[in-house]
């Protein structure tokens, strides 16, 4: 018997997690986004964030995904979105290669051609993107974003609400302090304070 496809919302009308979805085989019930009004990709907009509940009352069965890229904003949204009573669904590519002793939270979304070694753990709303590659044992808080093709190697510990560039490499044992910023293509050699924006090769601080 074919299951019934899981209906979502989208938060954000970003076209790569709305094809994601619908890859997902997900049933998109439509978007949320401040931007956008009647259609986007052929889905309805249901409204803005200030109409979190009604959209929750509207469509009870309906689970969320948090798209927004920037992790301190996916953070404020998912807050919102769980005071409006929402449950969250993850998003993961039939084409990303996840161990089986991988695990991952709620909200998760993992693109195309990412690969998330063995004992990874992935934090709720944590977003990997396309290409990625993260190594064995490495954790990741929530809410952050791993960008294109960027590489965190063994026993790595990611703080909530980091970006870690396209491009940049972490190397094993590091530990990366929340809401710190890696920059496109940097190297990553050493502890990194919470808070930091770090680029280059070495990496080094620079002020935010």
């Amino acid at each position: 018997m074919k299951t019934k496809a899981e209906s979502i919302i989208i938060v954000g009308g970003f076209s790569e997690v709305i094809e994601l979805a619908v890859e997902c085989g997900k049933r998109i019930v439509g978007l949320v986004d401040p931007n956008l009004k009647g259609e986007h990709f052929g889905y309805r907009v249901l409204g803005d964030d200030s109409a979190a509940v009604s959209i929750r009352d509207r469509h009870p069965g309906a689970r969320a995904i948090v798209a927004v890229d920037e992790p301190g904003h996916r953070a404020r949204l998912v807050a919102l979105y769980e005071r409006a009573g929402f449950e969250f669904t993850s998003l993961i590519h039939p084409q990303a290669k996840v161990s089986p002793t991988a695990a991952y939270g709620v909200g998760v979304v993992v693109q195309y051609g990412a690969h998330v070694s063995a004992n990874v753990r992935l934090g709720d709303h944590v977003r990997v993107n396309v290409y990625a590659n993260v190594m064995h044992d490495v954790s990741v808080g929530r809410c952050t974003t791993i960008g294109p093709n960027a590489v965190v190697l063994g026993r790595v510990g990611i703080g909530e609400q980091c970006y870690i560039g396209a491009h940049s490499t972490i190397l094993p044992e590091i530990e990366i302090g929340k809401r710190s910023i890696i920059g496109a293509q940097a190297n990553v050699t050493k502890r990194v304070a919470a808070g930091s924006v770090m680029t280059g090769n070495p990496a080094r601080a620079r002020r935010r």
